[in-house]
């Protein structure tokens, strides 16, 4: 998504409303820090289950101009035909528990926002993670830099070059 530049009072409405959002969005991460408690959001990391990298996924980013929030997240169960969707309020509530040998994708759109003394710029990006076993095993990752610009880290085993191009178009598909 290309950049925009917004106006200051554009800007200041936005920046209240982001932060809001990021506050309803951290009850999830912060449950998981409270059972976790030596827990530290190190990712993307190979290995990870599939509530750390929720947990991780929804902690927003606070750095100096810079702030990333989850945007739109879908949890997909791959383990049977056809893959069934987890819907987000259930995982967050603790409704869900994960199979210690569930296979799962994650697929989610971030929202970067980058601050200026003029402007601020917003860009997002897609990234997105394969559990088997309920480990990652591959992950395409966007982390973003100076200006909200993604930085694409790519890892992963043999074999799931093909879900480069499958799995983000699962962010997009009808709720069933």
């Amino acid at each position: 998504m290309a950049p925009r530049a917004l106006p200051g009072l554009v800007r200041a409405l936005l920046l209240g409303a982001s932060l809001a959002l990021a506050g309803c969005a951290a009850s999830f991460d912060e449950a998981y820090r409270a059972s976790h408690p030596d827990w530290e959001p190190d990712f993307p990391r190979l290995g990870a289950d599939l509530l750390e990298t929720l947990a991780s996924l929804l902690t927003p980013t606070r750095e100096h101009r810079l702030i990333t929030q989850v945007q739109r997240l879908r949890v997909f169960d791959i383990g049977a035909e056809p893959w069934a969707e987890i819907p987000r309020r259930r995982i967050e509530s603790g409704d869900y528990t994960p199979a210690s040998d569930g296979d799962y994708i994650v697929v989610v759109r971030m929202q970067c926002s980058w601050f200026t003394r003029l402007e601020m710029v917003v860009r997002d990006a897609v990234s997105w993670y394969y559990l088997t076993e309920n480990a990652v095993r591959a992950f395409e990752h966007a982390e973003f830099g100076q200006l909200c610009r993604p930085v694409p880290k790519v890892r992963g085993v043999p074999g799931h070059s093909e879900l480069r191009d499958v799995i983000p178009t699962l962010l997009d598909r009808p709720r069933e």
